[in-house]
């Protein structure tokens, strides 16, 4: 009988202590300023690797963030490319990737900006 009661405390704790750590808690950051880029393509980072991520899911959503336009992954790489985006409209984007925190991002064509966007994700907690 105390076996079984130690066996079930060490567990109980051991969940305690486990179950917060596989469950990240995805945090949506969204960046207000608009970025000014030349094409509406781009590479992604996690965190401070220099590496690109393959497979971010990237979406050109509707201004409230609501509807997705066009979707794309990145590839091996960590690029992503909308070729035929409007030149003449503000794009939203959302960037997601498991464990990774949700990134809003406004992005206007513009000859005068960079070449492609450069984002970074960040780690979930």
């Amino acid at each position: 009988m105390i076996r079984q009661i130690a066996l079930f405390g060490f567990f109980f704790s051991f969940s305690l202590v486990m179950v917060p750590a596989a469950i990240c808690q995805n945090e949506v950051i969204k960046k207000e300023k608009p970025r000014k880029v030349q094409s509406l393509s781009g590479r992604v980072q996690l965190g401070d690797s220099p590496e690109g991520v393959k497979g971010v899911l990237v979406e050109d959503c509707t201004p409230d963030w609501k509807a997705v336009k066009f979707l794309t992954y990145t590839d091996e790489n960590g690029h992503f490319s909308f070729p035929d985006a409007s030149k003449k409209q503000m794009h939203y984007l959302r960037l997601s990737f498991h464990g990774a925190h949700t990134l809003l991002i406004k992005v206007k064509i513009d000859p005068s900006g960079h070449k492609e966007l450069s984002v970074v994700l960040f780690f979930s907690t």
